[in-house]
């Protein structure tokens, strides 16, 4: 069965999208040099959650396609690429200092 075109997969990109330009802007430092005391609590007020909703939406796809033997759209399958890419992302840059 294919997972219908829908709000939930349009969900799943857009979180996609608005998680890799908030890690692409965070990761490329263009925020280091704002010396702005509210613009560092957003982003980390911001972050944690990111991450949080990278693993969840990677759990939730696979869960989806193995377990309920659903065919993801092409929605689905992007925002897992991307969250799949953040994550590791993440998960090497924490690794790695």
């Amino acid at each position: 069965m294919l997972i219908t075109i829908g709000i939930p997969n349009k969900i799943f990109l857009f979180a996609g999208i608005i998680s890799a330009v908030y890690f692409g802007i965070l990761f490329s430092n263009v925020l280091q040099h704002v010396d702005f005391v509210l613009i560092g609590v957003l982003i980390e007020l911001c972050t944690i959650p990111m991450i949080l909703i990278q693993f969840c939406m990677i759990g939730y796809i696979l869960y989806l396609t193995f377990i309920k033997k659903l065919k993801p759209s092409i929605e689905v399958v992007i925002g897992f690429v991307i969250a799949l890419a953040i994550a590791s992302y993440v998960v090497y840059s924490f690794m790695v200092r």
